[in-house]
């Protein structure tokens, strides 16, 4: 909203210093108007093509900037979300069996990766400096803890899951699958 208020501020200043231009110049050099095309015309004109380049390569540059920002937001946002199937994925597998020392060390290397994914995330919003945002990336570390709390009991223990533990984890997904879905869609609207 900023920009464009920004954009619409530079526009109406720029075709004002046009109109002055072309104004004050025909007084200036004291041209009379005879049905043709004068100087002050001319001056008016480019005066105003001019402004528009201007404008139009500086506004895009800005939007090119922005967008940039953004996917790199983005990007790493869905690294977050794979992360998070492949979290869900590999503990589904344990679902029915007992947790071997192999899988447990997978689990945790998952675990990890997708706890990196969202600390960069968050660093990159610190870095574009979109400040608004760091409080839906805490939402969704404290509930990919709420995640991990669920999914590992506060530790490995080895156990096989019962039903009720494998609600709460589908729970738990959802609710962090869905932040992080919804933090992308803030994103690509501001």
């Amino acid at each position: 909203m900023k920009e464009i208020l920004k954009f619409l501020l530079i526009f109406v200043f720029g075709s004002l210093f046009g109109f002055l231009i072309g104004y004050f110049g025909s007084k200036l050099l004291a041209l009379t108007w005879k049905s043709e095309i004068g100087l002050d015309s001319f001056i008016n004109f480019f005066t105003g093509v001019a402004v528009a380049v201007f404008l139009n390569h500086a506004y895009q540059k800005h939007l090119n900037d922005i967008r940039v920002e953004k996917d790199l937001i983005i990007v790493q946002l869905k690294e977050a979300l794979q992360a998070l199937r492949v979290v869900k994925e590999s503990f589904q597998k344990n679902y029915q069996s007992e947790i071997t020392e192999e899988s447990m060390g997978d689990a945790v290397n998952l675990l990890r990766n997708l706890s990196n994914s969202l600390s960069v995330a968050n660093n990159i919003i610190q870095i574009v400096e979109y400040t608004d945002l760091l409080k839906s990336i805490e939402e969704i570390k404290i509930e990919f803890f709420a995640y991990k709390q669920v999914i590992t009991g506060g530790k490995f223990t080895g156990d096989k899951y019962d039903p009720i533990d494998f609600r709460r984890q589908e729970n738990n997904y959802n609710i962090v699958s869905f932040k992080i879905h919804k933090l992308i869609v803030t994103i690509n609207r501001k």
